[in-house]
């Protein structure tokens, strides 16, 4: 695996995404290099064996994120908001087109900030 990359959390997507979902979150992720015409693939321990870890695009998988985390979703112009819910604080709604991606950019903004250092494999 080669070095990490400081890329802007509103950026992400795919695999990049999944990715910083899972270190912000705590869950213990492998990178899969590319085979049969996939890219690169975050994949995590499921009992003796490792599945696809895709909060960007499976609702099952974004479904803990957005209750650990308090995340509000909405639709807004066309696209979706997402925001992390604080006592007393104003929420910073983050927009995308897809509404699991701006939920997991927005956990990934909240906890860690507007950059993240990711492999350099995901870019």
């Amino acid at each position: 695996m080669g070095g990490l990359v400081e890329v802007p959390v509103c950026e992400l997507t795919g695999a990049a995404l999944d990715w910083a979902v899972a270190a912000v979150e705590g869950v213990s992720v492998a990178l899969c290099p590319p085979a049969y015409g996939n890219g690169w693939r975050v994949r995590y321990e499921l009992i003796h064996c490792q599945a696809k870890y895709s909060p960007s695009t499976e609702w099952h998988h974004v479904g803990p994120v957005i209750e650990q985390n308090r995340v509000a979703l909405r639709p807004d112009s066309g696209a979706w908001a997402a925001g992390v819910e604080t006592s007393g604080a104003p929420i910073e709604w983050r927009h995308a087109s897809d509404p699991l991606v701006a939920i997991c950019r927005t956990v990934v903004a909240h906890k860690h900030g507007p950059f993240i250092h990711i492999p350099q494999e995901l870019i």
